[in-house]
């Protein structure tokens, strides 16, 4: 919603990861137009996250985790349950998945 002017997403799905002792996190977004300047606004985007969820920005301060990341996709990219079709909100590989 806060970047509804710049960016209209139509799905997405976070993957996370374990590597180097440390938890990662990727969110993949689905937008309906590649944005004008998408790299600039993926770290915006993350930036705002941050400041929603200080316990993401705490963590990454102490060295527990890796920077979150954002990446644009394509619908396919995303996994879905097999059975119903629905998008798998979180993808937790960080014991093999």
């Amino acid at each position: 919603e806060h970047f509804h002017d710049e960016v209209h997403i139509l799905n997405f799905q976070v993957y996370i990861t374990h590597d180097t002792q440390k938890d990662r996190a990727c969110i993949k977004v689905v937008p309906e137009h590649i944005p004008k300047e998408p790299e600039d606004l993926a770290k915006r985007i993350i930036d705002y996250l941050y400041t929603q969820r200080a316990m993401f920005k705490e963590l990454l301060k102490n060295n527990i985790i890796h920077p979150i990341t954002l990446e644009w996709a394509d619908p396919q990219e995303l996994k879905s349950n097999p059975r119903t079709g629905k998008t798998k909100r979180i993808l937790d590989q960080r014991l093999g998945g």
